[in-house]
């Protein structure tokens, strides 16, 4: 930390304020009062140190070479990406600048899970990039395989073609929907004669604001009927219904197809919709299944097949569990390179080199030693890391550039 930041500490000046003032983004801030890491541009230097100067005056700061040196004195630093916040949470108090009033401030930890990140167009031309390597995918090929990915893969495909009962769980930004889109590719690639059925779960909450589940099996009947059947009624009564449904898969299968019932969001269907689906799951052309049922749902639909009641039991006993776990730690350079190798032919360490890599590991990491590297996670802190190596001119994501992110102040 330089002398000038701790100088500002003193006077209850913000680091965002200063950012604000100095015009820079508040994490080339973070770099330039945390690592002395200055702009790139001579003239953008020296504007930047003549508004830090203006600054120390304004606040009667004294003006002497000294501020540009490395503060001897330790406290705590006003941003919140420094090897002082792995100590666990803390309390500090800053001063606004207009009021100075005190304004309490909390840090939880070091983990920082990002929103949603857009690359600048800076940090494309920096790093030579026509697209974001961490977007939306685009075709199957850009997958990231792990061995434990695979397997998943292959257990789902082998759910959509001999039936059984399969549930996907992960958390957000594990790659559930990656993963349920990469199996209607395969499947559309292969020439599979598969159908999928996947009920519109816009309203697939526990309850609905009358008390009334809302995703029914009732509904889910009626998806499954509307895509083997598109012309077939749905009757009334619940025996018709069904009878109409078995027997319209019947013809489906004899006539070559199978079929799959994808169901989204599924930690949020109602306990009664998860019985129902055994019935469906019974639904048998002599010894072949008729229907595969796969559920994608978060950790919380782990909850709801581990109760003990009666009803229960008997879906948890006939459906089998997967979980995405996060990428490992001995494969994050895979994935990065992977992933990179999509839109670039740059090679990773043009990205980022290994002291990054380790960085970016510690900041995904709780403090119980859990990994939050989930493709989500990672994508979104790289493209924030990118955006400002560029800013700040920094060719490569460094250490130092991952600590700066959202380094606010």
């Amino acid at each position: 930390m330089l002398n000038i930041k701790l100088q500002f500490l003193k006077a209850g000046v913000t680091q965002r304020y200063v950012a604000d003032t100095c015009g820079l983004s508040r994490g080339a801030m973070a770099q330039l009062l945390n690592h002395d890491l200055w702009p790139t541009k001579p003239e953008q230097q020296a504007r930047v140190k003549t508004r830090l100067l203006e600054l120390c005056k304004k606040h009667e700061i004294p003006q002497s070479d000294d501020l540009w040196e490395v503060a001897t004195e330790e406290t705590e630093p006003l941003c919140g990406n420094t090897a002082a916040l792995k100590a666990g949470p803390r309390s500090t108090i800053f001063r606004d600048h207009k009021s100075n009033e005190k304004l309490p401030t909390s840090q939880e930890g070091d983990l920082m899970l990002l929103r949603r990140q857009t690359l600048t167009p800076a940090a494309r031309q920096q790093f030579e990039l026509v697209a974001t390597p961490f977007g939306d995918l685009r075709s199957s090929d850009e997958v990231w395989q792990s061995r434990d990915v695979r397997l998943i893969r292959e257990h789902l495909m082998h759910t959509a073609k001999h039936g059984g009962f399969h549930a996907l769980v992960g958390e957000s930004g594990s790659g559930k929907s990656t993963l349920r889109m990469d199996l209607e590719d395969r499947i559309d690639k292969e020439g599979e004669s598969i159908v999928l059925v996947q009920p519109y779960v816009i309203a697939a909450e526990e309850k609905s604001h009358g008390g009334k589940t809302t995703l029914r099996s009732t509904h889910i009947a009626e998806a499954l009927l509307s895509a083997v059947a598109p012309h077939k009624t749905l009757p009334s009564s619940p025996q018709a219904r069904f009878k109409a449904l078995h027997e319209s898969l019947i013809e489906s299968h004899r006539s070559g197809y199978k079929h799959c019932l994808i169901i989204e969001e599924a930690h949020d269907l109602p306990i009664n919709t998860l019985k129902h689906l055994k019935r469906i799951l019974e639904l048998k052309s002599g010894f072949a299944n008729l229907v595969g049922i796969i559920l994608i749902g978060q950790p919380e639909l782990m909850t709801k097949l581990n109760q003990r009641s009666a009803g229960i039991r008997e879906v948890v006993q006939r459906c089998e569990v997967t979980r995405l776990k996060p990428i490992a730690v001995s494969d994050l350079d895979k994935f990065i390179a992977h992933r990179i190798g999509c839109v670039t032919k740059r090679d990773i360490d043009q990205i980022i080199n290994q002291e990054g890599i380790a960085a970016l590991v510690d900041r995904l990491t709780d403090r119980d030693g859990n990994t939050h590297l989930f493709p989500l996670a990672v994508g979104n802190f790289l493209i924030a890391a990118m955006n400002l190596a560029a800013d700040i001119g920094c060719l490569v994501i460094t250490n130092e550039v991952i600590q700066g992110v959202g380094g606010n102040g």
